[in-house]
């Protein structure tokens, strides 16, 4: 099965924007805001890794499994726990790493290295594992890289030529859906960044915290939704901009509120 085009130029696109994106998002707040620290956004990046990609993945793997035939408990713990997980990678890090660095411009740094870390683990990922069944395919046909995968299940060989046979024939349709979805989440995490770092360094504002895990848990619910085809993938992604949107002005405020306290 040869890959399209249109394919081959999807993933090429997906893995422009995970390099070029996030890095220039950080090289301009950087260039913009002298005092802001680059540890920040390595601090976010390696926040990510640790708690989403490590610890979140080892929850799913025992939770998931018992949840596949109730709906309403699989939205709201994977809801949930992308919420808390994320969120308390943010406090734990401004309590701890980026304890004295308590400017506001850290915060942003801080959401643009964890945001964009998740856009190159997450395009990395896809364009990695589409590219290497491509090359797998050319070299050994895709019969026989099928039946190797499979080892003589026949559930698992139904799977992997459904997954080759997606990878093989995506579209350039669903590319700009891709990238705006990265966009909102990159905004999301950028704005939730702002909110925990307030409530990490501002003496009675705590609440702030559990507050962004609940905007976190809310923002997705629409995918979750989306998964267990409860709604369309047009829909979870209007209602996550939505709130990805209002997310970000209540940052923006608690931003500037912060600046005039540090210029008083």
């Amino acid at each position: 099965m040869e890959f399209t085009a249109q394919a081959l130029a999807h993933y090429v696109i997906l893995g422009i924007f995970a390099l070029v994106v996030p890095a220039g998002a950080v090289i301009f707040w950087k260039a913009r805001h002298k005092d802001a620290p680059l540890s920040a956004a390595f601090t976010g990046a390696g926040a990510f890794f640790l708690f989403v990609c490590v610890l979140e993945s080892l929850l799913h793997q025992l939770v998931i499994p018992l949840l596949q035939d109730n709906s309403i408990a699989f939205v709201i713990y994977g809801a949930l726990a992308a919420g808390f997980f994320e969120e308390t990678a943010r406090f734990i890090a401004f309590k701890t790493i980026l304890r004295k660095k308590t400017l506001p411009e850290t915060s942003v740094m801080y959401g643009l290295g964890h945001g964009g870390f998740e856009v190159l683990f997450i395009f990395g990922t896809t364009v990695i594992s589409a590219l290497s069944i491509a090359i797998m395919c050319d070299a050994m046909g895709t019969e026989a890289f099928v039946e190797m995968t499979a080892n003589g299940s026949e559930e698992v060989k139904a799977a992997a030529l459904a997954q080759i046979e997606y990878y093989a024939n995506v579209t350039l349709a669903t590319t700009p859906l891709a990238l705006i979805e990265r966009i909102v989440a990159m905004t999301l995490h950028t704005a939730l960044s702002v909110v925990v770092f307030e409530g990490a360094h501002v003496k009675g504002r705590l609440w702030l915290y559990p507050a962004a895990v609940l905007v976190h848990a809310a923002a997705d619910v629409p995918a979750v939704l989306c998964q267990r085809a409860v709604i369309p993938i047009w829909m979870s992604e209007v209602l996550a901009a939505v709130i990805a949107a209002a997310a970000a002005i209540w940052a923006w405020r608690l931003y500037k509120s912060m600046k005039q306290r540090v210029a008083a």
